[in-house]
């Protein structure tokens, strides 16, 4: 579904400015330190969207529903 993609992809940006914000703002990390940072702010990400996604996919109301997660989430699917 185009929606949950958009969703994903919105949230994978989101997460990717708000990384590079917090990195640059604790320089003294190194490579190993950053990664573990990239990994949890992947996998809050991740079980953020699971349960909204399955359900979207499961549901007799997936167009209602993505409609309005096109609309919350100012997806702009058409």
């Amino acid at each position: 579904m185009p929606v949950i993609t958009a969703l994903h992809e919105r949230a994978e940006n989101i997460r990717n400015i708000e990384l590079e914000k917090s990195l640059k703002r604790m320089p003294n990390l190194n490579g190993e330190e950053q990664a573990k940072v990239e990994a949890l702010t992947r996998a809050i990400v991740s079980r953020l969207l699971h349960v909204p996604t399955s359900k979207l996919r499961h549901t007799d109301c997936a167009v209602e529903y993505a409609s309005i997660l096109n609309e919350l989430f100012e997806l702009n699917i058409q």
